[in-house]
């Protein structure tokens, strides 16, 4: 069929040149695709490993504060005060170590069965009997290692979180030495990295509960991460890589590092949008390269198509005027082949018209010689009727010589 249409509607010169221009351009334009989406693809695996990176380091940097608590409180229920049982003296001790250390909040001392003993805040005697957070308190007592709980607020509405440590004597548990820590001591590590703009850094408890967050603390912080994140959470040992929405809504390739020993989890988002917001420059400059590549390749062969026009209209010129039987004079067009085939017609021309001279010269001998045989033929002509009365008269006078002898008897 497009053979048919070909023979009956051939394509122009130029539509062939912009034709031969897009398939020169199609595979650069597939190879530029790919590319993007190789680089897509790079990018996306960088941002993965750069928040999965960030959570291990701030991880180790979380965890780090955590054993700082926890080696200080094991130094306190060493203290002979405790071991003797000097209440009083002991709570002048935890007092002044949580005025030393101003992000903790308060020291909490418990007994056996969990119930508080002293508190730091507290004038001696004057004891608060209730426990923010008496699942990780029986952890405590149930498991005899140091716990971290899930943060809480507490009479002041100053959120903290509990960092308990069993104090054994003679094999025995005897106390629970509680550090309320406040999020502030974690919230200046989060502020200290200095993320990409759109990127949340979380750090949740145990309780799936957000403890910490790089920003819009007064907005998450206190909230629970979602379910579906949670079971995710769930599902992994240490670490893992996930693309989900936020707390913000916002759909966010996360990197997340567990510390099993203390259930906390650390969380860092970095939104989707940025890596295609790369992403849609890299195409954007691509597109106006091919788009600017393809308007200068259309260019120039509009160019070259031009001049191949004008040569084959010389050319056409040339051999209707051989055709003619006119001389031919050569004319550059700007293409070699074009400019070599119009001297080879003038050439051709050239000899064209010097054969035609001799053979006009030719024609006039020939024409020459035919007069002169025509010519000498009618001569031959008169001379064989002149010959043939010559014979006639001849022979009449040789059948009758009497008649010229005896004229009168005839």
């Amino acid at each position: 069929m497009f053979k048919a249409i070909y023979q009956t509607h051939p394509p122009r010169l130029r539509f062939l040149l912009f034709m031969l221009v897009a398939a020169g351009l199609l595979p650069l334009t597939l190879l530029g695709v790919w590319s993007v989406n190789a680089v897509y693809e790079q990018q996306q695996s960088d941002l993965r490993r750069a928040t999965l990176d960030l959570s291990r380091a701030l991880s180790s940097a979380v965890n780090a504060e955590i054993e700082s608590s926890v080696a200080a409180l094991e130094t306190l229920s060493y203290h002979p005060a405790l071991s003797a049982g000097r209440y009083e003296e002991f709570h002048s001790i935890v007092r002044d170590a949580a005025q030393a250390r101003p992000y903790w909040l308060s020291v909490i001392l418990s007994d056996a069965s969990g119930k508080v003993l002293l508190r730091s805040t507290r004038p001696y005697g004057d004891v608060d009997l209730n426990v923010r957070d008496p699942d990780s308190l029986r952890q405590v007592l149930n498991e005899k290692r140091p716990v971290v709980g899930a943060s809480r607020e507490g009479t002041s509405s100053v959120v903290a979180v509990p960092v308990r440590v069993p104090v054994m004597q003679g094999g025995e548990l005897r106390y629970v030495i509680t550090a309320a820590l406040k999020p502030d001591r974690i919230d200046d590590i989060l502020a200290r990295q200095h993320v990409p703009e759109g990127w949340a850094i979380a750090v949740a408890d145990q309780a799936f509960q957000r403890m910490s967050r790089s920003h819009d603390r007064e907005q998450f912080v206190g909230k629970r991460l979602s379910e579906s994140f949670q079971r995710e959470l769930d599902n992994v040992d240490t670490e893992g890589i996930s693309v989900a929405p936020n707390a913000a809504g916002v759909e966010s390739i996360i990197g997340f590092t567990k510390l099993p020993r203390w259930g906390l989890s650390v969380i860092v988002g970095a939104p989707v949008s940025s890596l295609n917001q790369v992403v849609s420059t890299a195409l954007f400059m691509y597109a106006a390269t091919l788009a600017l590549s393809l308007l200068v390749c259309l260019l120039v062969a509009k160019t070259i198509a031009r001049r191949i026009v004008a040569g084959i209209a010389t050319l056409q010129m040339h051999a209707r005027d051989m055709g003619q039987g006119r001389a031919v004079k050569a004319q550059a067009c700007g293409i070699a082949e074009f400019d070599q085939l119009s001297k080879s017609l003038e050439t051709a021309s050239m000899e064209r018209m010097a054969v035609e001279g001799h053979r006009r010269v030719l024609v006039d001998n020939l024409d020459r010689s035919l007069r002169s045989i025509r010519a000498a033929m009618e001569q031959a002509r008169e001379a064989s009727a002149a010959k043939d009365h010559f014979l006639a008269v001849l022979g009449h006078e040789l059948r009758n010589p009497w008649r010229r002898s005896f004229p009168r008897w005839t």
